[in-house]
């Protein structure tokens, strides 16, 4: 699994971008901080499907096994909104190691954007004693955005592109 983390959170990750080839979007997420209620938030963004995460009230403690908050993340998000166990797990396996590198896409960055400034505006339906934010998430994630595919633009909900890239992988 590829983690493309802008420069605000490789600093506050304080690593280096390794030089690893690209591999299926399916698999690559671009991570994003910014700031919430003052409180620190991580947005993950799937490259393929613009499946958004969202992490609120991040801290320093929280973030020294990075990899393995992701992959949780990552794997509790999507077995809560009902992708079930067995895909979500397949999805996870076939991932491999988590690779950490710079963005890559400006697309999928605009995408971040987007969701953080809706982010902003779904403040009053955080959960601020939990880390991982379903509500927004799944909120978010049934919109409707304009995404380019390899069928060329058209208009797409986040959750039905990850539905069908997470079916790909069981059958």
């Amino acid at each position: 699994m590829q983690l493309c983390c802008t420069k605000k959170v490789l600093d506050y990750l304080k690593v280096q971008p390794e030089a690893v080839e690209f591999v299926d979007p399916l698999f690559s997420w671009h991570v994003n901080m910014f700031i919430l209620c003052r409180k620190k938030a991580l947005l993950l963004v799937n490259d393929l499907s613009r499946y958004p995460i969202l992490l609120f009230g991040i801290k320093k403690a929280d973030v020294r096994n990075f990899n393995e908050l992701i992959l949780n993340s990552i794997s509790m998000q999507l077995t809560g909104a009902g992708f079930g166990q067995a895909r979500v797990a397949e999805y996870i396996s076939r991932s491999g190691n988590v690779s950490i590198l710079k963005t890559h896409n400006r697309a999928v960055l605009s995408h971040c954007s987007q969701m953080a400034f809706l982010a902003g505006y779904e403040v009053e339906d955080l959960f601020f004693d939990e880390l991982l934010q379903p509500v927004f998430s799944e909120r978010a994630a049934s919109l409707i955005y304009k995404i380019e595919t390899g069928n060329g633009r058209d208009y797409y909900r986040p959750r039905d592109l990850m539905a069908e890239g997470l079916g790909l992988l069981v059958r």
